[in-house]
């Protein structure tokens, strides 16, 4: 959803979590990946973004 444009807060209420819980996953993942911006999750996602 990150790579698709949603924001953290639509992302948080469409999965019922809070906004900081998406921001967790979305800092890990990131590590793991080696990018820091949602720019760069699309293109590696496959996102509209792109």
């Amino acid at each position: 959803m990150a790579a698709n444009g949603f924001t953290n807060r639509e992302i948080a209420e469409r999965l019922v979590v809070s906004s900081r819980t998406i921001e967790g996953h979305l800092y890990r993942a990131g590590i793991k990946l080696g990018v820091s911006d949602r720019t760069r999750f699309s293109e590696l996602l496959g996102g509209a973004l792109s």
